[in-house]
């Protein structure tokens, strides 16, 4: 299978209520690349 590895990283918004615990989120996903499925896929929230 060949897969692509994404990942995303970004700060939370003043609004949102995991603002009050968490400053930063990061997404990461394996994609099989021929049917566009995700093969695996992480969160974390983080504190600076």
């Amino acid at each position: 299978m060949k897969t692509q590895f994404i990942a995303g990283h970004a700060r939370l918004p003043a609004g949102m209520a995991a603002k009050s615990l968490y400053d930063t989120l990061t997404i990461t996903a394996e994609i099989d690349k021929k049917y566009g499925g995700i093969v695996e896929a992480s969160c974390t929230l983080a504190t600076e």
